[in-house]
């Protein structure tokens, strides 16, 4: 009793990591889970040596179908952050003998999908929209912390609108970000109103290593909302299973929300609130990526880009000249200056790349005509950038984003890196869903038939300057999308892909 009671006091104590708060046993428990179709919470998880944990209470009466299906929540609770399970047979007695620090409160789990790629906005767009998304619905819970629990901590701060894009995806919806207010999410009688609440912590995996080794740390509640990533494993331990939802897809849950987090965006970084009904502006934006083989022949894009603009007259606009600009922005460049140059755009262009993402801060009735690689189609990659601004807005209305996109029809039309690369530039889409195959074809350059490329630009500028009724142009853009209809997922059933083993 004597050295419980030490340990007990001992578990209490405040530690020297700056997050950590007094750990009272009596409040935590074993692990229990709440899944949903579009989000996960497990309460009481725990941190020790590198790894998370689950606690299970094992007893004479616990039942085989019990066990398993909390440890199959534990090891599939999100992708690249497992629960390792922790049988106990007494767990107030466990828990009243650790060393540990406890954090109050609901911890949004982000575990980032591509630890090499920290900076690349088409995940962190991918996993942030559902984010939102789910905050903005009416049983969330204020978020008190963000883990990120496979990035370091300088890695992801060297570029600044990493850590904003962040904070503006968990700010707490009750703080009028936004155009608006969520009304179903007042604050009750006696809790503390948004104002009153300390700001959003976010932590890394380096704060998590310095934990000490004698000691735990424990989690009240961690969230785990689902995105394109969740994959088939969390599907099969959701309450109701069935199909992915929109918001695991990838984009915002609904049009609204996708508007309210444009005009947060805006708020946040300090520009001017978009106008609702504002001319679609008349630039031609080409983004140039500095960190990646791109386009090879930009001279020509650009040309092409330039000639549309002059006698294409933007449709409507015979009289008012379009800007072609190019921009090329490296990788620490400010949020606000991505977004002040988009919401300047009227049409978008750039191959199938991380700036791409940044598609969602464009104005209603604006449009994006995207360059894809050849051999882009395995487990709908091609599709990531179309679904983000298809989330902004309603189908074919005259404010909906134009997403469509010129394919190299074949390897001829791709610049391989080296000799070995270019092994794959005869393998058809079904083949090429290896790694090694889709690495060869994001490293290669791509050659864009400016002529075909030219005719898909004169149409969009028809349609997004057309200045025509919103019936004429909601019209317009579904026979616009019927004419360049986005390039077919390719799927694999049960094989490699590979013709000897396609089988016939």
């Amino acid at each position: 009793m004597v050295a419980q009671a030490i340990a007990r006091e001992h578990s209490i104590s405040r530690h020297e990591t700056w997050f950590w708060e007094p750990f009272n046993p009596d409040l935590s428990g074993v692990t229990s889970f709440e899944p949903h179709d579009d989000h996960i919470i497990a309460n009481n998880v725990y941190f020790h040596t590198n790894r998370f944990y689950s606690l299970i209470e094992v007893t004479n009466t616990t039942t085989t179908d019990d066990t398993t299906f909390n440890i199959q929540l534990s090891k599939n609770f999100a992708h690249n952050s497992a629960l390792t399970p922790l049988p106990l047979t007494n767990t107030p007695n466990f828990l009243n003998n650790i060393k540990s620090g406890w954090i109050f409160g609901t911890t949004l789990l982000i575990p980032f999908p591509e630890v090499d790629s920290p900076h690349h906005m088409g995940y962190w767009m991918e996993i942030l929209a559902p984010i939102y998304s789910y905050l903005r619905g009416k049983n969330s819970s204020p978020i008190r912390t963000v883990l990120i629990p496979n990035l370091s901590r300088g890695t992801t701060m060297s570029s600044s609108w990493v850590m904003d894009i962040i904070r503006i995806a968990t700010t707490d919806p009750s703080n009028c970000n936004g155009k608006e207010g969520n009304e179903d999410q007042k604050d009750g009688e006696g809790a503390k109103t948004s104002a009153e609440r300390p700001p959003v912590r976010i932590l890394f995996w380096d704060d998590l290593e310095n934990t000490p080794l004698d000691s735990w740390l424990g989690f009240e509640s961690i969230l785990h909302v689902y995105s394109r990533y969740t994959g088939e494993i969390n599907r099969k331990s959701r309450s109701g299973g069935g199909d992915l939802t929109s918001r695991e897809k990838g984009g915002f849950a609904s049009a609204e929300i996708a508007e309210n987090f444009r005009f947060a965006v805006h708020k946040a970084t300090g520009l001017p609130p978009p106008v609702p009904g504002a001319p679609t502006p008349l630039t031609i934006t080409y983004l140039m990526p500095t960190d990646s083989s791109g386009i090879t022949n930009n001279k020509q894009v650009l040309d092409a880009l330039q000639q549309a603009a002059n006698t294409s007259g933007g449709g409507g606009i015979s009289n008012r000249r379009i800007v072609v600009r190019p921009y090329s922005p490296t990788p620490s460049v400010p949020l606000a200056s991505l977004v002040a140059v988009m919401s300047g755009t009227g049409l978008l262009i750039g191959r199938h790349a991380p700036l791409l993402a940044n598609a969602v801060f464009l104005p209603p009735g604006a449009a994006v005509v995207e360059i894809l690689p050849y051999n882009w189609n395995s487990g709908g990659r091609s599709e990531i950038y179309r679904k983000l601004t298809a989330s902004r807005t309603s189908n074919n209305t005259k404010e909906s984003i134009i997403h469509v996109a010129w394919r190299a029809p074949s390897g001829d039309w791709m610049r391989y890196e080296s000799d070995e690369d270019s092994r794959y530039s005869s393998w058809t889409p079904v083949e090429c869903s290896s790694e090694h195959c889709l690495d060869a074809h994001a490293r290669a350059g791509v050659e864009v038939n400016v002529e075909e490329f030219r005719k898909i630009v004169d149409d969009v500028l028809r349609v997004v300057y057309s200045g025509s009724s919103s019936s004429v142009v909601s019209s317009l853009k579904k026979k616009l999308r019927e004419r360049y209809p986005w390039p077919r997922k390719v799927e694999l059933s049960g094989t490699s892909g590979l013709w000897w083993d396609r089988g016939g």
